[in-house]
């Protein structure tokens, strides 16, 4: 837990860096989610990412985007610290900008370009030179279901998009808004500044 405030609040991250890390630590997002969010799907006001497409690498490296994992789209939740690192980043992106653009067009980076900018935000970062961008996802999900028994399974599991093991749960079980206020304030007591 430590380890994860001192490297999203590292001084030495660029707000780019910043904004990457927290991504993967804060929302749990996931590597093809996050390469292929935009502007539009960071919603400030509500305290949500839509996730609703993602990165899909083929055989022979040719990328698309496409629906998530599973072929279903779902909200995470922003805990005010993620919103306060994301706004200052986005605030003068349009909608439809890809938060890590190509650099010659409006779409998402390639896999190998998008590895060099994560591991030069893990590096200056000081997280583990061994440290993926799935090992913070599976950070995250550790850190809710181990340290924040207030956060129900079923907002978990919406939250990070994990498929249910029963019919109903999968099909029709929503979080409430309460439940993800839950998790928001969960995620801003154990990884928000010290101010806080």
């Amino acid at each position: 837990m430590e380890q994860v405030k001192s490297a999203i609040h590292n001084p030495f991250l660029s707000p780019s860096q910043r904004a990457l890390l927290s991504l993967f630590l804060l929302a749990g997002l996931r590597l093809g989610e996050v390469m292929a969010i935009t502007r539009g799907q960071i919603r400030l006001e509500d305290g949500l990412i839509s996730i609703d497409r993602a990165v899909k690498v083929e055989f022979g490296g040719k990328q698309s985007v496409g629906l998530p994992k599973g072929g279903k789209t779902r909200n995470a939740v922003m805990c005010h610290t993620l919103q306060s690192i994301l706004a200052k980043f986005v605030a003068e992106m349009a909608p439809e900008s890809h938060l890590w653009a190509a650099a010659s067009e409006n779409k998402p980076r390639m896999k190998k370009r998008f590895y060099e900018h994560w591991k030069s935000a893990a590096k200056a970062a000081g997280l583990p030179e061994e440290m993926s961008p799935h090992d913070c996802r599976l950070t995250h999900i550790n850190l809710i279901e181990k340290l924040m028994p207030n956060v129900s399974a079923t907002t978990l599991k919406e939250h990070v998009g994990h498929a249910a093991t029963g019919v109903t749960e999968a099909n029709y079980t929503r979080p409430i808004t309460a439940s993800q206020q839950i998790l928001r304030d969960e995620l801003d007591r154990l990884l928000g500044p010290e101010s806080q």
